[in-house]
């Protein structure tokens, strides 16, 4: 690899990663902030990337030029946004990942560790999730009860996994186990926590950053981004165990929990596991969520709903090492995990419930809360059960600009696109379009909007966060529903900038069945498939010389809005896919 800089993504207060910066001062290493996405200067063309421009430390800095990324950053946060007022600072949270998810999935230098929808620094799951990942791996576990071991295991000893070679003064067994663990991860970089006697150590958990304070740990890495893109080696469990489900008579299977059950409720249980059974999770009040439960009950199928306003009356206790097992406990029943055969989960942002708005966000009542909710994401991204639609696959929904890759790699043609802090660069692409909209990078405050001249004096605040431009397309939205193998389509006609707030702008909304071309519907059903969504809301529009674009995929759709409009039997549709997932 040629000569060119190194940058390390972190927050402002990890003193490892200015370590980091400054042993690596040979290779023009730099340390890359939240507070340096707040400069004007950058620019970035989803689809070329190479071409883009960071801005570090105050300095320009072409992508072509860099060399290597180490990023121990997992995630941006409010408090890393001082320089925002309070009000915005989750927002420009939101979107300053949205555009480092895409932007660093994009450069075709070394990233460690590549981001993904979950993570800027790789695997950023629950501990729960690496748990059960470890347990399929064959590490030892402590005993365990939701992922957390009873009592806590101080940690002992530490590995770290770079590009396949364990580093860290451990048992052989330990060393290796670490290595599959990194392996079945998919990442690059990881550092692994044991925990317990000197043997018969047990894992803890896992962090995917590296433990940059020792020695060859760093020289690793650094030859890690000065060798090449590196490649996590997929290392199956063992002949028989699979990231997603262990031998019945696995050591660590089905983890008890000491719950007495009574005749009467086993007997219950062996009906619904013939019967098969629907979890739906959500708010009752909300319209898809009311409509497949009432297509399910109309069915007869048997479906137990846990609503999410009873989350602090709600339990949740996930099986280690038998993903999909468990149990919830809510106020009516107890609901064992292991035999819901299909779910369908579309829950709100909890912290607007009003029993957790009112206690706040650094009540009990929002821990246990969040608790619950984690647990219950883990089990719907684990189990083997068919999941409408798993939190992991909606993910990807939170970068627009990362979503817009997976649309393009569909065949799908996108909108041109700019994101920039540049007012100027901003300005050029509008002249350059002749008509130009706006838009968020995340799924946060997403409303389209068209410029206008009254915008322009705005644009100099650009520079406070990167903001998403795109050229105005126009022509006739459709909105396509995939449901499994089913689609239903339906054109859209409005002259608002966003149809699904015409009110807002006066604007009336027509919306009617449609029907595809073959080569497009075709097209629908290959990117929900690659999306992982059996369920998904494609938004496309096609023009008046009959070219097609796709702007996004809604992961967890408002069906009804559309369904109340054209007829179109969306709900039964989902109602059926999911009670085919029982039968199968």
């Amino acid at each position: 690899m040629g000569a060119g800089r190194l940058l390390v993504v972190a927050g402002q207060w990890d003193a490892a990663a200015r370590a980091l910066v400054a042993r690596w001062a040979a290779y023009s290493a730099a340390l890359l902030t939240p507070r340096d996405l707040a400069q004007p200067g950058w620019r970035y063309e989803p689809g070329n990337a190479i071409a883009s421009r960071a801005v570090v430390g105050g300095e320009a800095l072409a992508a072509a030029d860099i060399a290597g990324v180490l990023t121990r950053l997992p995630w941006i946060t409010a408090p890393e946004l001082p320089w925002i007022v309070p009000e915005d600072r989750a927002y420009v949270a939101a979107e300053l990942n949205a555009f480092l998810l895409a932007w660093l999935s994009e450069l075709p230098c070394p990233v460690l560790n590549r981001p993904t929808p979950l993570g800027l620094a790789g695997p950023a799951w629950s501990r729960g999730r690496w748990v059960q990942l470890a347990a399929a791996c064959g590490l030892a576990l402590a005993p365990h009860e939701d992922g957390g071991p009873r009592p806590p295991l101080p940690v002992r000893a530490r590995v770290t996994v770079v590009a396949g070679r364990a580093i860290g003064a451990v048992a052989p067994d330990l060393a290796a186990g670490a290595v599959r663990l990194a392996g079945a991860a998919g990442a690059e970089v990881l550092t692994v926590h044991f925990g317990g006697p000197e043997r018969g150590a047990c894992f803890v958990t896992a962090d995917p950053r590296a433990d940059g304070a020792r020695d060859e740990v760093a020289d690793a890495t650094l030859a890690a981004l000065l060798g090449g893109r590196p490649r996590a080696t997929r290392v199956a469990a063992s002949p028989t165990a699979t990231y997603l489900g262990l031998p019945p008579r696995s050591p660590v299977h089905g983890a008890g929990f000491g719950l007495a059950v009574r005749d009467r409720a086993a007997r219950a249980r062996r009906r619904r596991r013939d019967a098969g059974l629907t979890l739906v999770w959500g708010l009752p009040g909300d319209g898809p969520t009311a409509a497949v439960l009432a297509a399910l009950r109309g069915r007869r199928a048997p479906v137990v709903f846990v609503d999410q306003r009873d989350v602090l009356a709600t339990e949740v206790r996930l099986d280690i090492g038998a993903p999909g097992g468990g149990t919830i406990r809510t106020r009516a029943e107890e609901i064992v995990l292991g035999e819901v055969t299909a779910a369908y989960l579309r829950p709100h942002d909890a912290r607007r419930l009003p029993v957790l708005a009112a206690a706040g966000p650094e009540s009990d009542a929002w821990r246990r809360s969040a608790r619950a909710e984690e647990r219950l994401s883990t089990w719907a991204d684990l189990t083997p059960a068919p999941v409408v639609n798993r939190p992991a696959a909606m993910a990807s929904n939170g970068s627009k600009p990362y979503q817009a890759a997976r649309i393009r790699a569909a065949g799908f043609a996108t909108p041109a696109t700019l994101i920039t802090t540049d007012g100027a660069g901003a300005e050029a692409f509008w002249a350059e379009q002749g008509s130009a909209v706006y838009k968020s990078l995340s799924g946060v405050r997403s409303i389209v909007a068209r410029l206008t001249p009254e915008h322009r004096p705005r644009l100099a605040d650009l520079r406070w966060c990167p903001t998403q431009f795109q050229a105005y397309v126009t022509g006739t939205d459709y909105r396509v529903h995939v449901v499994g193998d089913a689609l239903f389509a339906c054109a859209i006609e409005s002259v608002a900038d966003d149809y699904r707030y015409a009110a807002r702008q006066g604007a009336d909304v027509a919306i009617r069945p449609a029907a595809l071309p073959p080569d497009i519907a075709a097209r629908c059903l290959m990117l929900a498939r690659a999306l992982d969504l059996p369920v998904a809301g494609i938004d496309l529009r096609r023009t008046p010389d009959g070219a097609w674009f796709c702007f996004e995929v809604n992961p967890s759709p408002g069906f009804t809005f559309y369904a109340d409009a054209t007829g179109q039997p969306i709900a039964a549709a989902v109602a059926d896919l999911l009670i085919a997932g029982e039968r199968g």
